[in-house]
C-alpha cells in the first residue's frame, strides 16, 4: 500500500489526535494554516495532511524566529529622554462670508 495512503490525515483526524493530547486547535484553523503555507494536498474538495505538511504548520515561521534574534539583543538608547514637545498653535478663526453666485439681480425687461 502507498505510503500516502498509510500516513494521510484529514484536518479533523489531526484535530482529534491533538485534543487527545491536550492540545486545543479548530479544524479551521488548522486549515488556514496549511493552505497558507501550502503544506497540503488536496483532492477533490478533501484536504490531505501528510507527516511531512503538520510538521511544516508547527514549524515557527521564519520571521517570528528573526524577530526573536533581534528582540534580544540589546541595543544603547540613543536619548535617555524624550525633547521637550512644543505646545500646538490654537487655531485661528476667520469670518466666513457666504456668497451666493447663482443669485444676481435680475435686469429688468424693456417692453
Amino acid at each position: 500500500m502507498s505510503d500516502i495512503l498509510k500516513d494521510a490525515m484529514t484536518p479533523s483526524q489531526v484535530v482529534d489526535l491533538l485534543r487527545e493530547r491536550g492540545i486545543i486547535i479548530t479544524e479551521r484553523s488548522l486549515r488556514e494554516r496549511a493552505r497558507a503555507i501550502g503544506a497540503y494536498r488536496k483532492l477533490g474538495r478533501t484536504v490531505i495532511l501528510l507527516p511531512e505538511h503538520i510538521d511544516a504548520v508547527f514549524a515557527e515561521p521564519e520571521k517570528a524566529r528573526l524577530k526573536r534574534r533581534v528582540a534580544k539583543r540589546e541595543y544603547p538608547k540613543v536619548h535617555a529622554e524624550a525633547p521637550p514637545r512644543r505646545p500646538e498653535p490654537k487655531p485661528t478663526y476667520l469670518p466666513v462670508i457666504m456668497r451666493n453666485e447663482t443669485s444676481t439681480p435680475k435686469k429688468a425687461k424693456s417692453e
